[in-house]
């Protein structure tokens, strides 16, 4: 490979509106400090509804369908080859192993990111952890997303990954003192005095919003909250008909799929995350940037934040998460704004876009370097 030697190809799987998707558009600046060219190629049947806000953004944006054949990876590997691309950051699980040999094969040097707490059945947790031990051998940067992630590598997989946090951008939070909750309850047309949940992500049946929309039924009838969903996929999971069936679809709002979040966080009392599985997740960092109170599950980043004002680990069962809502509104709301000045400090102290991307660069550098090494030693 010859030519430009600062060129990134991040492979993932359809582009959706999803956290490693974000996280890239929202670093593209930082991460192209330095003279990096960054590309996508997304592997799933079609590129995604995202592909279009990454293109705006700036990256290009590739398509090649994944087949477990041959052909598939020798399409990779010219492609790879032809565009000369000097850094292949794998964001997807399958097939990772493959993919890393082929980029190495076609003279790309490769980061590999686990974006989730995975966990398989015996055999091929075996199988997987050898692969994972063998691309760390053969010098893949790999890379947990938080603390638990990397955790989970070491005991599920047998070896020990660097770990680079998810990061936030401040650009998509704003701080929900008591003046901005005020104008955001006026934009989405909630009363000053209603006790308002929400959460952030697209439905599975990991994400467990089904608990937070049964915790509904665990309040007084005289002052039940509103539950905000933000997120795609409620109808195909069956969430509104089992808010009809327990008699609260008047006080949930399904939003689907939310650009800009501002104003449902600043409008909340409590950011919820009932989840049985997360990686790093980053709608639990952007609501604590906004300050507001956040009752998570002890999943991905939420150990990391454990004890942090405004921050409460419970379990995901409708019980707990409205006894701890119920506690939470029973503080007075200024005193609530104040922790919570506290924990968005501290999480824009460490949990930031820009110290991520920083991270990821340092990386890109590193690999750069032993690309340039190479090809001069194969010149001379």
């Amino acid at each position: 490979m010859k030519g430009d030697r600062r060129k990134v190809l991040h492979i993932l799987v359809s582009l959706r509106f999803s956290g490693a998707e974000i996280m890239l558009n929202a670093a593209f600046k930082d991460l192209s400090e330095g003279g990096f060219e960054h590309h996508i190629i997304a592997t799933g049947e079609d590129v995604g509804a995202y592909a279009e806000t990454l293109q705006s953004t700036g990256y290009q944006v590739h398509h090649l369908p994944f087949r477990p054949s041959p052909s598939y990876f020798w399409r990779l590997f010219s492609f790879i080859r032809e565009n000369e691309y000097s850094i292949i950051h794998i964001h997807m699980e399958r097939a990772s192993f493959w993919t890393a040999l082929t980029a190495m094969a076609a003279g790309g040097r490769c980061v590999r990111t686990i974006h989730n707490t995975f966990r398989f059945p015996p055999r091929l947790r075996r199988v997987r952890g050898i692969q994972r031990r063998l691309m760390a051998k053969m010098g893949v940067a790999m890379v947990a997303c938080s603390t638990t992630v990397g955790h989970n590598e070491a005991a599920e997989f047998g070896y020990s990954p660097a770990v680079i946090s998810n990061g936030y951008c401040p650009d998509r939070v704003v701080f929900s003192d008591l003046a901005q909750r005020a104008r955001s309850r006026s934009i989405l047309s909630i009363k000053d005095d209603d006790i308002v949940i929400a959460s952030i992500g697209n439905c599975s049946s990991l994400k467990n919003h089904s608990v937070i929309i049964e915790s509904l039924l665990r309040f007084a009838p005289s002052r039940p909250p509103l539950y905000l969903h933000c997120g795609e996929g409620h109808a195909d999971h069956g969430e509104g008909e089992r808010a009809s069936e327990l008699g609260v679809q008047d006080r949930v709002r399904f939003l689907g799929r939310v650009p800009d979040i501002k104003d449902v966080l600043a409008a909340s009392d409590v950011f919820i995350s009932a989840s049985s599985v997360e990686g790093g997740p980053i709608a639990l960092l952007e609501a604590a940037a906004a300050g507001i109170c956040c009752v998570t599950t002890r999943v991905g980043l939420a150990p990391e934040l454990e004890g942090l004002p405004n921050v409460y680990l419970v379990p995901a069962d409708p019980g707990a998460i409205a006894e701890t809502v119920r506690a939470i509104t029973d503080i007075p709301l200024h005193e609530r704004v104040e922790r919570g000045k506290a924990l968005s400090t501290y999480v824009d102290g460490k949990y930031s876009m820009q110290i991520n991307a920083q991270k990821y660069r340092e990386i890109y550098e590193e690999k750069s370097a032993i690309s340039s090494i190479n090809l001069l030693a194969t010149a001379s």
